[in-house]
């Protein structure tokens, strides 16, 4: 699998995780307690995925 493809993933999750926050923060489907504890979870995994990937944030120049 491609870098590129790598960071969409990562980027994908960390994106889902900010959805369930907006869903239960302005959706009402759920408290919003519970889209925190959501969205820390995706952003967990993207993390753990990243650096297990080995993928590191660029630096601008």
């Amino acid at each position: 699998m491609s870098t590129n493809a790598k960071r969409a993933i990562v980027g994908l999750i960390g994106g889902l995780g900010f959805i369930f926050l907006l869903a239960g923060a302005i959706g009402h489907v759920y408290a919003t307690t519970t889209g925190v504890i959501i969205m820390f979870g995706c952003w967990l995994v993207a993390g753990v995925l990243a650096k297990f990937w080995g993928l590191k944030k660029e630096k601008p120049e």
